[in-house]
């Protein structure tokens, strides 16, 4: 539906994968541009341990090979917990370069209230970095636009890229440009908001094209978010936005 409606430059999705053999075609047909699929490890038992016993490995990787065969532009994030799957990158990486898919590596954040998150589980995208360069000969890339939120990096002699996004360790509030619509009409202006404004109430008192655009860019040029930034002072006092309720 939202293809019908044109006018748009990208339509992607992110998922855990689990139905994506099933639907891929489907999905393409119907005017999905692409895919982020989470992958946090080729281990099973890390695997579920992570994403609490649902899926498997092999449901997403068969995914994730349905998606590239129909057409679909595919990436795989990994977020790296330490203790827990840090000895997954190198495979994982390895399995994104086999099939030419870029791989983006995700510092451990305290997204939502229920993650369990502890500083100590952080697993640094400096120390990512550093056992990629164990296995591969990466050359940095210059970001493609300003708010880019991964460093990016390319094999030498292949256009394969991997990405690591730090926003533990180096927050990039200050040039953030991501706005998130839940699905009951509210705007958050940050992955770890409080809460959202209320836009669909506005749409349904009839608002124009103008006076749509204008409500928006007031509540993005007013925000003051900076989580990332001031989290050692945050934390904990916070009862932040689910990721399932906005998308991630």
């Amino acid at each position: 539906m939202l293809c019908e409606l044109g006018s748009y430059e990208d339509l992607a999705l992110t998922t855990n994968g689990f139905l994506l053999s099933k639907y891929a075609k489907e999905l393409f047909d119907s005017g999905l541009k692409r895919v982020t699929v989470s992958l946090d490890s080729l281990k099973e038992t890390t695997f579920k341990y992570m994403n609490g016993g649902f899926s498997s490995v092999q449901d997403v990787t068969k995914g994730i090979e349905a998606a590239i065969s129909v057409g679909l532009y595919v990436k795989i994030n990994v977020v790296v917990q330490k203790g827990v799957n840090e000895d997954q990158i190198i495979p994982i990486a390895e399995y994104g370069n086999q099939l030419g898919i870029n791989t983006r590596f995700i510092e451990f954040m305290d997204v939502g209230n229920h993650n369990q998150w502890i500083e100590e589980k952080v697993f640094t995208a400096r120390d990512i970095l550093k056992v990629l360069q164990s296995r591969f000969s990466l050359e940095p890339i210059g970001s493609s636009y300003r708010g880019e939120v991964a460093q990016r990096y390319k094999e030498s002699g292949s256009s394969w890229e991997i990405g690591l996004i730090s926003s533990i360790t180096k927050p990039f509030c200050r040039d953030c440009v991501r706005a998130r619509v839940s699905a009951d009409g509210h705007i958050f202006t940050c992955l770890f908001g409080t809460k959202g404004f209320d836009i669909r109430s506005q749409m349904r008192k009839g608002l124009n094209d103008d006076d749509f655009i204008d409500l928006i860019s007031k509540i993005w040029t007013l925000r003051k978010d900076k989580y990332s930034e001031d989290r050692s002072q945050l934390r904990g006092t916070l009862d932040k936005v689910e990721m399932h309720h906005i998308g991630g």
